[in-house]
């Protein structure tokens, strides 16, 4: 997914949603801070996920979430606590069955597809040009605020790197900076 990491907090039908660092993004999600109550069976969950703009075609475009376009969703890919009772020390499989009882069916909150056969995905990715994938092990407990073995980022990056060996001057609107790198 392709979008902004949040941990959603659902107390008695109130929604929280904080950034990583702890910045309250409630006002700034709000269409999916009303959906999630709604979207959750239980008054008290603390889910960990993403808000993402999907595009047309259902497809996560960060730029998009940037202006506000598109229609903003909540994904949610982990279940940490549920009706006061904390999971993070129990094992993802656990975790996630919990996670797919707790989300109801509702187009503003979604819960992240899982897939076994990672190599595939992983080329599947590689072939849609998207960022990456997570690996999440699932014997696995939830690590607070850290990251662990028990899950790995691999991102697919498309990049290539060249020599910048000049540059021209800008003209117009650029007078005065740089037109253009030359690069080897």
């Amino acid at each position: 997914w392709d979008g902004y990491r949040v941990i959603a907090t659902i107390a008695g039908g109130d929604v929280d949603l904080r950034s990583r660092n702890g910045n309250d993004l409630t006002d700034r999600f709000a269409s999916v801070a009303k959906a999630l109550p709604a979207a959750i069976a239980t008054p008290d969950a603390v889910l960990d996920g993403e808000v993402c703009a999907l595009d047309a075609t259902g497809a996560a475009r960060f730029d998009s979430l940037q202006r506000g376009d598109d229609r903003l969703v909540f994904v949610a890919f982990d279940l940490l606590e549920r009706d006061g009772r904390p999971l993070v020390d129990e094992p993802l499989d656990r975790r996630r069955k919990e996670l797919e009882e707790t989300v109801r069916g509702d187009p503003a909150v979604l819960v992240s597809p899982a897939f076994d056969d990672g190599e595939a995905l992983l080329a599947a990715v590689k072939a849609e040009g998207t960022e990456g994938v997570v690996a999440k092990r699932r014997t696995a407990p939830y690590r607070v605020g850290r990251r662990s073995s028990g899950w790995l980022k691999l991102k697919v990056a498309r990049r290539q790197e060249f020599v910048v060996v000049g540059w021209t001057s800008g003209e117009g609107m650029r007078a005065g900076g740089i037109g253009a790198l030359v690069l080897a």
